[in-house]
């Protein structure tokens, strides 16, 4: 096992400063004449640097911010994605080793608007909320507890994991944002006293935010070994399981969680095109059917034959099965009659910072 820290993962990017020097370098003529226009007209002092393909800005305070929101306005995607961009502190001359720092300006403008995002992950304001998932046919009996990703505003609001994800995909924040998530699951689990229960803990990631498997994952298992949490009660949860861009590096991580003495589940399964195909390559011991699936299939027989033959199939394999999304009690019931391993939803517990250990005694329509 290396001992070679993954850096894309490990390091939280300071939020851009407020004053600095912009370079910029470009892949066309007509690109530089849109930002040479926009700096004169916001009266900032810049220089073409030698060839012409490149612009030096000094950017006083709230400067970069209005000049990024101007590029965002007068650029297509392409042209910044293809324009080159460095912002640093000094006004000194820029250093050699300095140039690899440089990203596009489509980062820069997203690393710009997130700069929430990083004041959030910096300060520690995350946290990790549990929803309970629990046996379709015992209602009382808890097999274990997802760990959903939420952060802390500085207004003490909850903050969705559906912002922060889009904000940290755009700006190249993913492994950052994925490991975080997985440490404070790990540390909010500890500290709920999950292990003593004896419960299952499972745990999302993002297969595009890892890198390097052995060394992303490295520190995850050394956190949930000093958690106290047994390697066969966690559950790692594939997201954007559905057409993964890259199957062997898939193939990689699952093999190293397998090896680890984990399990893995596939989420929102059913979602896509590619979920039948994905179960015999990826032999998962879980699958948690998508809400979407859920919803109401009691009352629609097109949802109600697919799910069937999912859970067929789930049976036929021994693949374990969650009904996500659960939230009326008709919902339930056919889940159940249908051989639904376990549940989750609203109908059972709303997603909380504590543990729901003590479940309502639920039988309607039984």
């Amino acid at each position: 096992m290396t001992n070679s820290p993954c850096l894309r993962c490990d390091q939280v990017p300071a939020p851009l400063p407020p004053t600095g020097t912009l370079y910029l370098w470009f892949s066309a003529r007509h690109i530089f004449q849109k930002i040479f226009s926009s700096c004169r007209a916001q009266g900032l002092a810049s220089e073409i640097m030698p060839g012409g393909a490149s612009l030096k800005v000094f950017c006083p305070p709230m400067a970069l911010e209005l000049l990024l929101q101007t590029a965002k306005q007068d650029l297509n995607s392409q042209e910044l994605e293809t324009t080159r961009a460095l912002f640093l502190l000094s006004q000194a001359p820029i250093q050699p080793w300095e140039f690899g720092q440089a990203v596009s300006l489509a980062q820069l403008v997203s690393l710009k608007q997130s700069d929430w995002l990083l004041e959030m992950l910096t300060q520690g304001k995350v946290v990790s909320y549990f929803q309970p998932i629990v046996k379709a046919d015992n209602l009382q009996e808890v097999y274990g507890y997802e760990a959903l990703l939420r952060g802390i505003d500085d207004s003490g609001r909850v903050v969705s994991p559906g912002p922060m994800v889009d904000v940290a995909t755009e700006a190249g924040l993913l492994p950052v944002l994925d490991r975080i998530a997985r440490q404070s699951a790990i540390h909010s689990a500890q500290r709920v006293n999950l292990p003593q229960l004896g419960a299952h803990v499972f745990i999302n990631f993002s297969p595009t935010a890892l890198y390097e498997p052995t060394a992303c994952l490295r520190e995850t298992v050394r956190e949930i070994d000093e958690a106290g949490i047994d390697h066969d009660r966690v559950v790692f949860e594939v997201v954007e399981s559905d057409q993964p861009k890259d199957l062997e590096h898939l193939h990689k991580i699952l093999k190293y969680y397998r090896n680890a003495g984990f399990q893995v589940a596939m989420d929102d399964f059913g979602a896509g095109y590619s979920g039948l195909n994905l179960l015999h390559q990826l032999h998962p011991d879980l699958i948690k059917l998508d809400m979407e699936l859920i919803r109401n299939v009691h009352q629609d027989s097109y949802k109600a034959l697919i799910t069937e033959k999912i859970l067929e199939i789930a049976q036929s394999l021994a693949i374990e099965t969650v009904a996500e999304g659960i939230e009326s009690p008709e919902e339930w019931v056919w889940a159940r009659d249908h051989g639904v391993t376990y549940i989750q939803g609203y109908f059972v517990a709303r997603p909380g910072p504590y543990l729901v250990c003590g479940l309502p005694n639920i039988h309607p329509l039984s």
